[in-house]
């Protein structure tokens, strides 16, 4: 089975985060197993990897390409064994007046393994269990340029340096998940998360999370 998606967000009037999303993904089912491969093209305007454009670290546009692998494993009627892994490559277009200028290309990846199960304390309802590693920064570098003082003569003083883009450290997400349907036509429930290394920084403390939820359909 092949699939085609095509996506376009934009949000001038608050953010001013501008992008679209382009992937084909081709999915493979063995019975009690299945693997989907997809590549893709994310374009954004202003910024990289969904950040806030106009800040000091702004970039003219950046363009994403991706590949992702997943796949899952049944094991036994009410639980399955889910995993993926995405790797991509990111190219910047710098923008004056900004601190970072003269970008690499930027590698970067993913992961995630998880437990499903379903049907355990009812008959609808589905508890997940994930440890994943979010998107991170692997290799990448860019120029620093930080104008700091006037010299006697009036020359701007400025501090360059070449730096690496890959983050301090590594992040790795745990999340308890629990959905059961509810009254006609909802489903409720709620995750937990725990967060060490949270956004890569190393040594950050680590975050507790919780996540209500509630969908439904008209």
């Amino acid at each position: 089975v092949m699939e085609a998606r095509y996506s376009d967000v934009g949000d001038e009037n608050n953010l001013g985060y501008e992008s679209n999303e382009t992937s084909i993904a081709s999915h493979f089912d063995f019975g009690d197993s299945g693997v989907s491969v997809e590549g893709g093209w994310l374009n954004e305007q202003g910024t990289m990897f969904g950040g806030a454009p106009g800040g000091p670290m702004s970039a003219d546009s950046s363009e994403t390409r991706f590949i992702k692998v997943s796949g899952y494993k049944r094991l036994g009627p009410q639980f399955a064994l889910v995993g993926s892994v995405i790797g991509a490559l990111t190219q910047v277009d710098g923008q004056s007046g900004t601190l970072l200028a003269n970008y690499s290309d930027m590698q970067s990846d993913g992961w995630l393994v998880g437990l499903h199960s379903k049907s355990v304390f009812t008959t609808a309802d589905s508890i997940s269990f994930t440890v994943a590693q979010p998107l991170r920064v692997r290799s990448g570098e860019a120029d620093l340029d930080i104008a700091y003082g006037l010299d006697q003569a009036r020359q701007v003083l400025r501090h360059r340096q070449r730096l690496s883009l890959e983050p301090s450290g590594t992040e790795t997400l745990v999340e308890f998940g629990y959905r059961a349907p509810w009254g006609k036509g909802w489903n409720i429930g709620g995750f937990l998360t725990f967060r060490s290394n949270p956004d890569h920084v190393a040594q950050s403390a680590t975050r507790t999370e919780v996540m209500a939820v509630a969908q439904t359909r008209f």
